[in-house]
């Protein structure tokens, strides 16, 4: 049988008390959109050159090399979209990057002082941007959330749970 006070159904002291999730989220693969534009283009250039230069073996030469540029392309797609994720709590970031070992880190919400977005001019096209969260402490480094979809509406987030943190 489990049994709680009414202090504990109180969601003042329960916001004080536990640790809640407030929002999760990943890197965007819409930041990627200019690296795949670049591969298309890349692509092309392999192939002009393929059939310009290497007539007899274009066909296999145009493959291999368009192969291996998008190989890669993808597998940076890949560890980014599938290995780079973020939790906020009321009072804690988690982000967490890697898949095997994934390292994480934890930022303490009420250490951060300053949020602040950042995006050029294709991430404004694709609703994106790169989060900065700075700390009170001017020794410490900056902690950077890539590739963050929406980013004005988890600034507002990130701002308030740093505000309530303190």
């Amino acid at each position: 049988m489990n049994q709680t006070s009414t202090a504990d159904k109180n969601p003042e002291v329960m916001e004080r008390s536990q640790e809640v999730d407030v929002w999760w989220g990943s890197y965007s693969g819409w930041t990627m959109v200019p690296s795949f534009l670049g591969c298309i283009l890349l692509t092309g250039m392999i192939a002009w050159f393929g059939f310009t230069f290497v007539r007899e073996k274009a066909q296999r030469t145009i493959l291999l090399a368009s192969a291996v540029v998008w190989l890669v392309q993808g597998g940076r797609w890949a560890w980014r979209f599938f290995g780079i994720s973020y939790r906020l709590t009321n009072r804690r970031l988690f982000i967490d990057n890697g898949f095997f070992r994934p390292v994480r880190q934890q930022v303490e919400m009420s250490a951060i002082s300053k949020v602040r977005p950042e995006k050029n001019c294709l991430d404004r096209l694709v609703g994106v941007a790169h989060i900065y969260l700075e700390y009170a402490d001017p020794t410490q480094k900056s902690v950077v959330l890539e590739g963050v979809r929406n980013p004005e509406e988890v600034k507002k987030l990130l701002e308030k749970v740093a505000g309530n943190a303190n």
